[in-house]
């Protein structure tokens, strides 16, 4: 049965409308107008102080607590990844590496007392609810490229859920709350677990386009090269 949009949840969002003004250099403002999520930008921040699971549709993955200035965790399926985006991210924002904006893998870790945004393996953060299930020092979860499902990501986002539902018992009076925030290609995969979500998930849908992939293969192949062989099927 296909996901349809009048099972998503569509709520007007409450309380004032509000922006976050960063300084970013030229060039990377020029770049961000060309993305499609940017028009989506006051709906996400308005959204992330609704309490209930959020979810965006279009190709990465995330969670969320609400109060105060804690760590903003990031997670990427892999190491390379990890180090990319948050190279990207401290260029966008402005500030050093390794300070506001820091990461973390198996064999290196910098991490400060000023550090606000944490990319990280799933790996890393796995170990982390091992010693923490309520994640204290985290206000923000974010899941990046949930859709592939490693078992790792996956095994993550079920914890995730479990601890998403203690921490709204632990801090209701405090108005503490966990939103999932996902940004995937595949909605109706996670929105299709009850058993994770017993609440309508909020649906966030960002518009990008998919391209259609061509499959070029050969009907003998050489073993001599296998890279040269496939150069040479690319350029046909």
């Amino acid at each position: 049965m296909g996901f349809e949009k009048k099972n998503r949840m569509r709520v007007k969002i409450q309380g004032p409308a509000f922006a976050v003004h960063v300084s970013r250099p030229a060039e990377v403002e020029h770049t961000r107008k060309d993305l499609p999520i940017i028009m989506m930008e006051q709906e996400i921040m308005e959204a992330i102080n609704y309490p209930a699971t959020l979810l965006y549709e279009a190709g990465f993955s995330s969670k969320r607590f609400s109060s105060r200035s804690w760590v903003i965790g990031i997670t990427q399926p892999r190491c390379v990844a990890v180090l990319a985006t948050a190279t990207r991210v401290a260029h966008e924002l402005g500030v050093r590496l390794r300070r506001f904006v820091v990461f973390q893998v198996r064999h290196d870790k910098k991490i400060g007392k000023n550090s606000a945004i944490k990319f990280m393996t799933a790996g890393i953060l796995l170990r982390e609810i091992k010693n923490d299930l309520l994640l204290r020092c985290y206000s923000v979860i974010i899941l990046d490229e949930a859709h592939e499902r490693s078992l790792n990501t996956g095994f993550l986002l079920w914890m995730l859920t479990r601890t998403n539902n203690i921490r709204q018992e632990v801090y209701k009076d405090q108005q503490k709350f966990y939103n999932l925030e996902c940004t995937i290609l595949r909605v109706e995969d996670f929105v299709s677990g009850k058993g994770c979500f017993p609440k309508p998930l909020l649906v966030i849908q960002v518009p990008t386009q998919q391209y259609y992939v061509t499959i070029h293969f050969s009907m003998r192949t050489d073993e001599v090269s296998f890279i040269g062989e496939t150069y040479k099927i690319t350029r046909k």
